[in-house]
């Protein structure tokens, strides 16, 4: 079975909006406790963006690469177990993530 590819934008390093990358990553599965969304729509709050520059590096530093968008929609794709409140088709109109890792359970719809 091939692996599911899904596009991203990330980043690698500090530094101004030239560090935001796009590129096609190996779509996540979900863990336990975890959901996956389709996401259809996101924003970038002011702090992701200062803590791209920088700016909080020396008391939360950033982990690279990073995904950036935690305001999100979209619709729910898979639910690992033991969730049951988010079923496959549920739309989500408002999620945040609360932890930044380099594997964040959400992938962007293909255009």
């Amino acid at each position: 079975m091939s692996k599911q590819m899904m596009q991203a934008i990330r980043v690698h390093q500090y530094g101004g909006p030239e560090q935001l990358k796009l590129e096609q990553i190996s779509r996540p599965e979900p863990q336990e406790g975890e959901v996956l969304v389709r996401v259809h729509a996101t924003g970038v709050l002011p702090i992701e963006w200062k803590i791209r520059q920088g700016s909080f590096q020396a008391f939360q530093p950033a982990t690279f690469p990073y995904i950036p968008g935690s305001a999100f929609s979209g619709v729910v794709e898979e639910a690992g177990p033991p969730v049951t409140t988010f079923r496959k088709g549920r739309r989500s109109s408002v999620g945040v993530v609360r932890e930044r890792t380099p594997s964040i359970r959400r992938f962007l719809e293909r255009r």
